[in-house]
């Protein structure tokens, strides 16, 4: 027998969705008066009222003085009272971890990154996770603090809350995060993956802030991983895996990958690649200006010197990740394409040669159509896609925040 699932909506589930409507468009503008709101959401003045009300008396909003509005009429102003609730975000990557903290608007309070060693293995480094989000409740015991957001690398099955499979560190995909985070510290936890989180940032809280179209932010970091917004959602697919390009093949009789394909983009366009390449070519080099023990930021002030090594090994990368963004424009023709992550760190070296690979290969009526760029963020979007996450799940469910103001007074 066929059954059928309650889909009705009640009043309370109206006044819920309506409150969410007001404080994330709210979240988005800033500041606005009543008018606006009703304008923007579709609203009725009267409910409006009564939901701002709300808020106000709780704590929620606070009223900013007279703004000037249309034709010049001035209106009192509110705004979301952000300090007062904070959240938690955590990304976690290959080689290091970071806990931010922030409001729900998206402002930086914290931050604190931990370098990993990967030989201590996967469980004494989520034991490290907890010490560090310990510390920040503690530090922050005067705030609200609503919940806890984590970038996560892919593949990750988000209806399971666990990671399919980190190459390089294995032992997560053993390990319950959410359930793991939430036992810990009895709060709302909201995992994702990274590249979807980096993906959310740009499209809520960079300075073009966008309404509709299909956008794609590139991970470009330790692996690489791709997001994709439309109209203001991510494109997850059955499993919540959608996006994970680093495990698509772009050579069938290339090298191993852990995933047991051939040939995976994550093998060839990562910071992780390109120490390898330099480091290989590097005893037969003795013109480079790159030693043993070099780093990241060496790498960098040696492609800006014109170093050859330096800058071959980079041009490598920056052509195969074109070639995977042809394959993304192809598949989700996006309006824009955001790369972002650690490789955007050497600017227009990269993306020059990414543009010119696209170009070369995508029929000119679609490449004309799609803007490629470089993230603007100064900070760690992913990281802070990991507080916005958790904002943003909150704020679905504004009677959430009013029952804790109640229960603070």
């Amino acid at each position: 027998m066929k059954v059928f699932k309650k889909t009705g909506t009640n009043q309370e589930d109206i006044q819920e969705m309506n409150r969410s409507l007001v404080i994330r468009l709210l979240r988005k503008l800033q500041i606005c008066s009543r008018a606006d709101l009703a304008k923007k959401t579709g609203l009725k003045q009267a409910t409006i009222t009564y939901i701002i009300n709300d808020f106000i008396e709780c704590g929620l909003v606070k009223e900013t003085g007279y703004i000037d509005g249309e034709k010049g009429r001035r209106s009192i102003g509110i705004t979301l009272n952000s300090e007062k609730y904070k959240v938690i975000g955590v990304r976690l990557t290959r080689k290091y971890f970071s806990v931010g903290v922030y409001d729900i608007t998206g402002t930086e309070y914290d931050v604190l990154p931990v370098e990993i060693d990967i030989v201590l293995g996967s469980q004494v480094v989520l034991s490290q996770i907890k010490k560090v989000i310990s510390n920040i409740l503690n530090k922050y015991e005067q705030d609200i603090i609503l919940g806890i957001g984590m970038a996560i690398p892919g593949p990750f099955f988000k209806n399971e809350g666990r990671i399919g499979l980190m190459t390089e560190f294995p032992g997560w995909e053993k390990i319950y995060l959410e359930d793991e985070l939430k036992e810990a510290f009895n709060l709302p936890v909201f995992l994702e993956h990274d590249a979807n989180l980096g993906a959310l940032a740009e499209w809520w809280l960079a300075s073009n802030i966008r309404d509709s179209g299909t956008m794609v932010y590139i991970a470009a970091g330790q692996g690489i991983g791709a997001g994709i917004v439309i109209d203001g959602k991510v494109f997850r697919g059955a499993l919540g895996v959608a996006g994970e390009i680093g495990h698509t093949s772009i050579s069938f009789d290339g090298p191993l990958c852990e995933c047991g394909n051939r040939g995976c983009l994550d093998l060839y366009i990562s910071t992780t690649a390109l120490i390898r390449d330099i480091k290989s070519e590097l005893h037969n080099n003795n013109t480079s200006i790159l030693k043993d023990g070099f780093s990241m930021p060496d790498v960098i002030k040696a492609v800006e010197a014109g170093d050859e090594l330096a800058e071959k090994a980079l041009y490598k990368v920056a052509w195969y990740l074109g070639f995977g963004l042809v394959n993304v424009i192809n598949n989700f023709n996006p309006d824009i394409i955001i790369i972002g992550d650690e490789l955007t760190r050497f600017g227009n070296y990269l993306l020059d040669t990414v543009r010119n690979t696209v170009k070369k290969h995508t029929l000119p009526g679609i490449y004309n159509k799609v803007d490629i760029e470089i993230s603007t963020f100064v900070n760690d979007q992913i990281l802070v896609g990991a507080g916005a996450l958790a904002a943003d799940m909150i704020l679905k469910k504004p009677s959430t925040l009013i029952k804790i103001d109640e229960i603070a007074l």
